[in-house]
């Protein structure tokens, strides 16, 4: 399957379908994007859950769909999205990825917020790391500490026991009808 996940809890994906837990806030290009409502969490926490559900913290490639998400998304809480700092990253400008393992490419005056990613300390972390980055009114900034987050979600399988399996309509089906282990 396209984004196979031994650990995910939700067999097929359909774009727009009710997750429990989470608000649906509207798609672009194949995605879907869900805020997650019922607690703040850490960055790690919040991208084990995405892991869990079959899908990422979001992946914002470009501007029209960091410009979309701000259409849908208006009155949005700041929430983490799948961006981090590589831990071995030397200066506060550097080492951005996402965490499909994608180098950061966009220009940081598009994204950031004026002044970051700046690893200003806070309370939760007094030497600066804030190395995750959140989103909220269309910019980003670098943060620690616990936020809501922003789940993506393409419309694919998320777990399938073997290479047969196709999801229709929301359903598992095994596509292998005679058991010779190709594919019908």
């Amino acid at each position: 399957a396209c984004n196979y996940n031994d650990l995910a809890t939700i067999d097929c994906y359909v774009e727009g379908q009710n997750i429990d837990g989470f608000e649906n806030l509207g798609s672009f290009e194949g995605s879907s994007y869900y805020k997650s409502e019922l607690d703040t969490f850490t960055w790690q926490q919040a991208n084990d859950i995405a892991i869990q559900n079959g899908g990422t913290l979001a992946i914002i490639t470009s501007l029209a769909e960091n410009n979309e998400i701000v259409l849908f998304s208006s009155d949005l809480d700041v929430v983490w999205i799948g961006l981090f700092q590589n831990m071995s990253a030397e200066y506060v400008n550097e080492g951005w990825q996402w965490v499909n393992g994608e180098n950061f490419v966009f220009p940081d005056e598009v994204y950031w917020s004026e002044g970051s990613p700046n690893d200003y300390p806070t309370v939760e972390v007094e030497n600066g790391q804030e190395n995750y980055a959140i989103f909220g009114n269309g910019s980003w900034d670098d943060r620690s500490g616990e936020a809501f987050f922003l789940l993506e979600m393409t419309e694919c399988c998320t777990y399938v026991e073997n290479d047969c399996d196709v999801c229709e309509d929301g359903e598992l089906i095994n596509n292998d009808s005679d058991s010779d282990g190709v594919c019908d």
